[in-house]
């Protein structure tokens, strides 16, 4: 109830960070912890544990999660301005047609876990070896990307974007509207 009161009193809203853990992976989980944090104060501020007997399959329990402790949130009158969670595409769908009013984004740390996985996949294939010792620092750049875009989505894309340049040794580009080369200084052979 204190940071709940916390929380009502903030101008602005509430920026919050949601996660669904389950108790074994794949498709057979029986129970799914799901998290809302505060990202300013660092708090944890609800959270619930939903069985597999409380919805249709496994699948769904962290969409429950995520929808029963919002609706509890909500009721306690938090302005909720911006929720953060992974790409679940159950809680996209929830949040486009039930919560349209919320800024909803994606946590870069899952979006950077599922870019390193896939190039780690890809770089498995015949040909494609090279790829591998590229990973880590594309990764990198990813993350450079999002925390130096300044909130601004197209900033962010041509920033993200601007690694197939330079994995192909390309330090300047033309037509982005906003970034047009590499911020590093210039590399030896």
């Amino acid at each position: 109830q204190e940071i709940f009161s916390e929380l009502k009193d903030r101008e602005g809203g509430a920026v919050l960070a949601g996660d669904g853990r389950c108790d074994s992976p794949g498709h057979s989980a029986k129970y799914c912890t799901y998290t809302f944090l505060d990202v300013t104060s660092q708090k944890v501020i609800d959270f619930n544990v939903v069985s597999v007997s409380q919805v249709a399959n496994s699948n769904q329990m962290e969409k429950k999660g995520f929808v029963d402790n919002l609706a509890n949130i909500v009721a306690n009158d938090i302005e909720v301005k911006l929720i953060s969670t992974d790409r679940h595409t159950q809680i996209k769908k929830e949040m486009r047609v039930n919560h349209a009013n919320i800024d909803h984004q994606f946590d870069p740390w899952h979006i950077a876990k599922s870019v390193s996985k896939k190039l780690s996949a890809a770089s498995k294939k015949s040909g494609c070896s090279e790829l591998a010792p590229w990973i880590p620092s594309i990764v990198n750049h990813l993350w450079w990307s999002a925390e130096s875009c300044g909130k601004d989505p197209e900033v962010l894309k041509e920033r993200w974007l601007s690694v197939i340049h330079h994995v192909t040794n390309r330090h300047e580009w033309p037509g982005n509207r906003h970034f047009h080369k590499c911020e590093h200084g210039r590399l030896t052979t």
